[in-house]
Order: C-alpha cells, then sequence, then structure tokens
C-alpha cells in the first residue's frame, strides 16, 4: 500500500531577524526618494522607490529563486501597465546551460539559430529590472511583493514604488530570497523602520 504524507506551515515569524542572513544567496532592500536618496522618514502621500538587490554567492547560478518583499504597514505598491509596444521589447533574459545548471533539460532560456537568447514576451505590471537581467516573472500580493528569476554572481536589481497610505511608525520586515528547489540557498536582508508623517 501507497502512503504519502505533506506539510504546510503557515503565518508570520514572532521575531524579526535582527541581522541580515546570506546563505548561498544575498538579499538587499532599500528605500529611496525619487533622487535616489535612502529615507526613512517620508510624508504622507509620498512614492518611494524600492530597491531589491540580490546575487549568488557562489560560482554556480542559481536557477528559480524566490524573493519575497513584506510591505511595511502603511505602504501600498503603485501599479502600472506598459503600452503595447514596450512588452514587445524586454531584455534578453539569461538562463544557465546544462553544464551550469546541472539539471535537467528545459531550464535554459530559447536560443535562435545564431546562439542568442531570444527576448522574453513578459513584463511585469508594475517595476522594472535595473540591466540586462529580467526576472522569470514577478507579482503583487495583498501584503508583498513576489520576484522569481534567475541568481548569479553579478549583482541584479529590481526596482518598483510604494505609496505612503497611512500616518504612523512602521516596521520594515527583511526581504527574504530562497531557492525553490535547493532549500539550503536562502538570505534575507536587514530590516529596518519607517515613519510616515502628515502634510504640514
Amino acid at each position: 500500500m501507497a502512503a504519502f504524507y505533506l506539510l504546510t506551515q503557515a503565518g508570520f515569524d514572532r521575531t524579526i531577524h535582527a541581522q541580515p542572513l546570506p546563505q548561498g544567496l544575498e538579499v538587499l532592500r532599500e528605500y529611496t526618494d525619487v533622487n535616489g536618496k535612502p529615507v526613512t522618514d517620508v510624508t504622507l502621500g509620498d512614492e518611494l522607490q524600492v530597491h531589491l538587490r540580490f546575487r549568488a554567492l557562489g560560482a554556480q547560478p542559481i536557477a528559480s529563486v524566490a524573493l519575497v518583499d513584506l510591505l511595511p504597514g502603511g505602504f501600498e505598491v503603485v501599479e502600472h501597465r506598459p503600452p503595447a509596444q514596450a512588452t514587445a521589447s524586454v531584455a534578453p533574459v539569461r538562463r544557465p546551460t546544462n553544464e551550469e545548471e546541472g539539471e535537467g533539460e528545459g531550464e535554459t532560456g530559447a536560443r535562435s539559430a545564431q546562439g542568442e537568447e531570444a527576448p522574453s514576451a513578459w513584463t511585469p505590471g508594475f517595476g522594472e529590472a535595473v540591466g540586462s537581467w529580467s526576472p522569470d516573472y514577478a507579482e503583487v500580493r495583498e501584503d508583498r511583493v513576489n520576484v522569481y528569476g534567475l541568481a548569479d554572481a553579478s549583482a541584479r536589481e529590481f526596482v518598483y514604488t510604494v505609496k505612503a497610505t497611512a500616518v504612523g511608525s512602521f516596521a520594515v520586515p527583511p526581504a527574504y530570497g530562497e531557492g525553490m528547489y535547493d532549500r539550503a540557498v536562502r538570505a534575507w536582508s536587514q530590516p529596518g523602520k519607517i515613519v510616515v508623517r502628515r502634510p504640514k
């Protein structure tokens, strides 16, 4: 007789990790104003840029990394819809070769007859990747932003916009990342604090 079991765990950590953890992966997150200056004190209604940076700490790239960025209370993601013309012109998605990844086929990006990687036809409805890197997928949920993609030794960055919608002092939870198929790979960023004040 065949049998199996399934374990599901849900919820939030009771305590926020005080120090960042790099375990095969490094994750950094920073809130800045429109000029790129880091901020911890803003006014109600202000829009901030969230810079989510990450990289693999080993020589080998890590396929299928999931990055989870919990939003602090009193903030919401500003979503946008890129024009149809911009959707067709997306930077090429870098995928490791079978030798680099060490796994089965189907994980590498599509290549043209000249050996060049074909561009992805998908773009997120919010935020954008910096440089030649492009996420496999990104989504906004009620209390977080999820970004999925390849991590390698180069520093990669995904930037999106949030808006302050409530007044108060809010804890900024660490951004978290882990390998979807390699649970030994995980990391979280430094936690923080941000204050939202009423307009004068």
